[in-house]
Protein backbone atom coordinates (compact mmCIF):
# COMPACT_ATOMS: atom_id res chain seq x y z
CA UNK A 1 0.00 0.00 0.00
CA UNK A 2 2.73 2.42 -0.98
CA UNK A 3 0.34 4.31 -3.25
CA UNK A 4 -2.16 6.51 -1.35
CA UNK A 5 -4.80 5.54 -3.92
CA UNK A 6 -4.57 1.91 -2.72
CA UNK A 7 -5.51 3.00 0.79
CA UNK A 8 -8.21 5.37 -0.48
CA UNK A 9 -9.84 2.59 -2.53
CA UNK A 10 -9.74 0.12 0.35
CA UNK A 11 -11.31 2.65 2.74
CA UNK A 12 -14.03 3.31 0.15
CA UNK A 13 -14.65 -0.46 0.02
CA UNK A 14 -14.94 -0.58 3.82
CA UNK A 15 -17.42 2.31 3.74
CA UNK A 16 -19.45 0.59 0.98
CA UNK A 17 -19.55 -2.61 3.03
CA UNK A 18 -20.70 -0.69 6.11
CA UNK A 19 -23.40 1.04 4.03
CA UNK A 20 -24.56 -2.34 2.73
CA UNK A 21 -24.71 -3.68 6.28
CA UNK A 22 -26.98 -0.78 7.23
CA UNK A 23 -29.66 -1.51 4.62
CA UNK A 24 -33.06 -2.73 5.82
CA UNK A 25 -32.65 -6.28 4.47
CA UNK A 26 -29.30 -6.62 6.24
CA UNK A 27 -30.65 -5.08 9.46
CA UNK A 28 -33.48 -7.64 9.39
CA UNK A 29 -30.75 -10.29 9.43
CA UNK A 30 -29.18 -8.68 12.48
CA UNK A 31 -26.28 -7.02 10.69
CA UNK A 32 -24.47 -4.36 12.69
CA UNK A 33 -21.04 -2.78 12.87
CA UNK A 34 -19.14 -4.02 15.89
CA UNK A 35 -16.99 -1.20 17.14
CA UNK A 36 -14.18 -3.16 18.73
CA UNK A 37 -11.12 -0.95 18.35
CA UNK A 38 -7.86 -2.57 17.35
CA UNK A 39 -5.31 -1.95 20.12
CA UNK A 40 -2.74 -0.68 17.61
CA UNK A 41 -5.25 1.88 16.28
CA UNK A 42 -6.61 3.31 19.56
CA UNK A 43 -5.10 6.72 18.82
CA UNK A 44 -7.64 7.24 15.98
CA UNK A 45 -11.40 7.82 16.38
CA UNK A 46 -13.26 4.63 15.49
CA UNK A 47 -14.68 4.65 11.94
CA UNK A 48 -12.55 7.62 10.84
CA UNK A 49 -10.45 7.32 7.69
CA UNK A 50 -7.33 7.43 9.88
CA UNK A 51 -8.69 4.50 11.92
CA UNK A 52 -9.45 2.43 8.83
CA UNK A 53 -6.03 3.19 7.35
CA UNK A 54 -4.42 2.01 10.56
CA UNK A 55 -6.62 -1.12 10.58
CA UNK A 56 -5.76 -1.84 6.95
CA UNK A 57 -2.07 -1.53 7.61
CA UNK A 58 -2.45 -3.78 10.67
CA UNK A 59 -4.70 -6.55 9.34
CA UNK A 60 -4.71 -6.57 5.54
CA UNK A 61 -3.97 -9.92 3.94
CA UNK A 62 -4.77 -11.77 0.78
CA UNK A 63 -7.32 -14.55 0.58
CA UNK A 64 -5.82 -15.94 -2.59
CA UNK A 65 -4.07 -19.26 -2.43
CA UNK A 66 -0.65 -19.17 -4.00
CA UNK A 67 -0.63 -20.46 -7.54
CA UNK A 68 0.79 -19.70 -10.94
CA UNK A 69 4.43 -19.39 -9.87
CA UNK A 70 5.59 -22.31 -12.01
CA UNK A 71 3.43 -21.93 -15.10
CA UNK A 72 2.60 -25.04 -17.10
CA UNK A 73 2.71 -24.45 -20.83
CA UNK A 74 1.88 -25.97 -24.15
CA UNK A 75 4.92 -27.20 -26.03
CA UNK A 76 5.32 -23.93 -27.98
CA UNK A 77 5.16 -21.44 -25.04
CA UNK A 78 8.62 -20.19 -24.06
CA UNK A 79 7.43 -18.31 -20.95
CA UNK A 80 6.63 -21.34 -18.82
CA UNK A 81 8.53 -23.47 -16.33
CA UNK A 82 6.70 -26.81 -16.63
CA UNK A 83 5.78 -28.74 -19.77
CA UNK A 84 2.40 -30.47 -20.35
CA UNK A 85 3.59 -33.63 -18.61
CA UNK A 86 4.68 -31.66 -15.54
CA UNK A 87 8.44 -31.83 -16.15
CA UNK A 88 10.47 -28.80 -15.12
CA UNK A 89 11.99 -27.50 -18.34
CA UNK A 90 15.76 -27.89 -18.36
CA UNK A 91 16.00 -30.06 -15.23
CA UNK A 92 16.09 -33.79 -15.83
CA UNK A 93 14.03 -35.94 -13.47
CA UNK A 94 12.09 -33.15 -11.73
CA UNK A 95 8.34 -32.73 -12.00
CA UNK A 96 5.95 -30.37 -10.25
CA UNK A 97 2.54 -31.46 -8.96
CA UNK A 98 1.01 -28.58 -7.05
CA UNK A 99 -0.97 -25.38 -7.58
CA UNK A 100 2.07 -23.53 -8.85
CA UNK A 101 1.53 -24.97 -12.35
CA UNK A 102 -1.92 -23.41 -12.69
CA UNK A 103 -1.28 -20.50 -15.09
CA UNK A 104 -3.99 -18.18 -13.73
CA UNK A 105 -5.29 -17.69 -10.19
CA UNK A 106 -8.71 -19.35 -9.95
CA UNK A 107 -11.55 -17.84 -7.93
CA UNK A 108 -12.12 -21.07 -6.01
CA UNK A 109 -10.18 -23.03 -3.42
CA UNK A 110 -7.14 -24.86 -4.82
CA UNK A 111 -7.45 -28.15 -2.92
CA UNK A 112 -9.42 -30.11 -5.50
CA UNK A 113 -7.45 -28.99 -8.58
CA UNK A 114 -4.21 -29.69 -6.69
CA UNK A 115 -5.39 -33.22 -5.86
CA UNK A 116 -6.29 -33.69 -9.52
CA UNK A 117 -2.86 -32.50 -10.64
CA UNK A 118 -1.15 -34.85 -8.16
CA UNK A 119 -3.31 -37.80 -9.24
CA UNK A 120 -2.51 -37.09 -12.88
CA UNK A 121 1.22 -36.96 -12.15
CA UNK A 122 0.96 -40.20 -10.17
CA UNK A 123 -0.64 -41.86 -13.22
CA UNK A 124 2.04 -40.45 -15.53
CA UNK A 125 4.84 -41.63 -13.23
CA UNK A 126 3.28 -45.12 -13.03
CA UNK A 127 3.07 -45.20 -16.81
CA UNK A 128 6.72 -44.08 -17.13
CA UNK A 129 7.78 -46.92 -14.83
CA UNK A 130 5.54 -49.55 -16.44
CA UNK A 131 2.97 -49.86 -13.66
CA UNK A 132 -0.75 -50.11 -14.42
CA UNK A 133 -2.64 -46.85 -13.98
CA UNK A 134 -6.05 -48.50 -13.60
CA UNK A 135 -6.85 -48.38 -9.87
CA UNK A 136 -8.73 -51.70 -10.07
CA UNK A 137 -6.88 -54.00 -12.48
CA UNK A 138 -8.99 -56.85 -13.80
Amino acid sequence: MDDPDDVRVLIAEIRATIALSETNPMRKLGSRLIDVVLPSCEQHPFNSDAYWECALRTWTLTLYRYSGTCKMRPWNDSTAVVDPILRVIGIKGLRVADASIIPEIPSAHLSVPTYMIAEKLADMAKQDWGYPTDPLPS
